[in-house]
């Protein structure tokens, strides 16, 4: 399920997303990769509801599952957009000091799940939240 739900996001369908993420963590609540369905809920609370504190609350689960790459980005992100500037940059320090493939906005953009349109034009918050906490342009 949790692969229709990306599927979902990456035609920009977010909101259709999101009953995929909730019945694949119903179905497997102790999936060693539940982290990319709540990920994926997240994304739909931060994009679909704009509810950054909900998102928050969903990556976080994430990120306690396991501290992927776009979990942290989506979660520097969105503590920016929450106003919660001080977390957000002390995630961004430990995440580039860790010495990430994905280092700036630029690389951010270029391994984007999807380039079709509307999800691009969806997921654009995110690179103004990232903006915020002060990563890299390039």
């Amino acid at each position: 399920h949790s692969e229709f739900g990306w599927l979902r996001q990456a035609y920009g369908d977010f909101a259709g997303s999101e009953q995929y993420f909730d019945m694949a963590l119903r179905l497997s609540p102790r999936d060693p990769f539940r982290f990319v369905d709540l990920l994926g809920l997240g994304i739909v609370y931060r994009y679909v509801y704009e509810n950054a504190e909900r998102a928050l609350e969903f990556y976080r689960r994430s990120y306690d599952v396991y501290p992927w790459s776009w979990t942290q980005i989506c979660l520097i992100s969105a503590y920016a957009a929450a106003g919660r500037m001080d977390e957000a940059r002390m995630l961004l320090k430990t995440y580039l000091n860790g010495k990430p493939l994905v280092d700036s906005i630029a690389m951010v953009r270029k391994n984007l799940n999807s380039y079709h349109p509307d999800y691009v034009r969806r997921i654009e918050p995110l690179f103004v939240g990232l903006r915020l906490a002060g990563m890299p342009e390039g």
